[in-house]
């Protein structure tokens, strides 16, 4: 078989769509069986098999190559970070708590890379030029996803650069030209990331924030049930009404199995109680709840190496690298 072509790589996946009229099942993961299913078929194609190895060796070509980091490592730490974001969905299915530690730390910390790099790029593009183009939805899920895990100092980084994308794309961009324009899910992370790390930002959405999210910007951090409760199940029934395949003509919040599997946004909330020393309350709905509740009991899993050995490059190749 001749090796995959990197040029027709796809990092997109597609998995059946969200029914809002459906009662809310008794737990999360029968309903999520569907996802599950494909994302095991996903893995077990012969072609992504071959092109992890091919990726992990390109990986490591970039590293040991003299100079700076080839920039094109970026496409490597994208498809890694996929493919660990699949491989998390697959163990999350099957409850193999040991093997999704392992999946969603590589793929949070993938993630995280992929967020810092193209923020630092973002900061080396002199402004004359546009200053980047930031990926709606999918930049502001790879800032959140360290938070979610509790990576406190990695979730400072990446909200910090995250709302420096989100700012440039703002002054650089005249209102119809705006990639970061919805006032939903990056609109709503935004606005977290700067209360619960105290970021001072001047970004304003074009739309105004959806009321769901306004709502729990409110009262996420609210000690008692009477407020939170409330605010999460709507924020909940958002995010399934919208986890459907993005179209031409719609682009939705939620189209990758991660992204419905694990309401990122929403387990971001539940970490931020857990750092603050609020209550631990229960949702009411088995997306967050069960998914809450796995992810606070994963055993901890040794660093990547290659991550380690990643960052570490970045830090020394790229002085804006954060």
């Amino acid at each position: 078989m001749d090796r995959p072509s990197r040029r027709r790589r796809k990092t997109s996946d597609r998995a059946p769509r969200a029914d809002r009229d459906h009662p809310v099942p008794k737990s999360s993961l029968s309903s999520l069986q569907p996802i599950f299913e494909e994302c095991r078929e996903w893995l077990a194609y012969p072609q992504h098999q071959s092109l992890l190895e091919d990726e992990k060796t390109q990986l490591q070509a970039y590293l040991a190559a003299p100079g700076q980091i080839n920039p094109k490592a970026l496409l490597s730490l994208k498809w890694l970070a996929h493919h660990s974001s699949m491989a998390a969905c697959e163990a999350y299915g099957r409850q193999d708590l040991p093997m999704l530690a392992s999946h969603l730390n590589n793929a949070v910390g993938y993630r995280a890379l992929v967020l810092r790099l193209e923020a630092a790029f973002s900061a080396m593009t002199p402004e004359t030029t546009g200053g980047g183009r930031p990926a709606p939805f999918k930049d502001s899920v790879n800032a959140a996803a360290p938070a979610m895990l509790g990576r406190w100092d990695v979730a400072q980084i990446c909200a910090k650069g995250f709302i420096g994308i989100a700012e440039k794309d703002q002054r650089l961009r005249n209102p119809g030209s705006r990639r970061l324009r919805h006032g939903t899910l990056d609109a709503f992370l935004i606005g977290l990331f700067s209360q619960a790390f105290l970021i001072e930002t001047a970004f304003q959405s074009i739309k105004p924030i959806h009321p769901v999210y306004a709502v729990l910007l409110q009262n996420w951090g609210c000690p008692d049930a009477t407020d939170f409760v409330p605010a999460m199940r709507e924020a909940t029934e958002f995010h399934v009404s919208r986890s459907r395949d993005s179209t031409d003509s719609v682009e939705y919040e939620f189209d990758s199995s991660f992204t419905r599997v694990f309401p990122v946004e929403l387990l971001m909330v539940q970490s931020l109680r857990r750092r603050d020393n609020l209550p631990a309350i229960e949702v009411g709905h088995p997306l967050v709840d069960d998914a809450w509740s796995t992810i606070a009991q994963l055993p901890s899993v040794p660093a990547n190496p290659a991550l380690v050995e990643m960052e570490a490059r970045l830090k020394n190749d790229y002085p804006l690298f954060r």
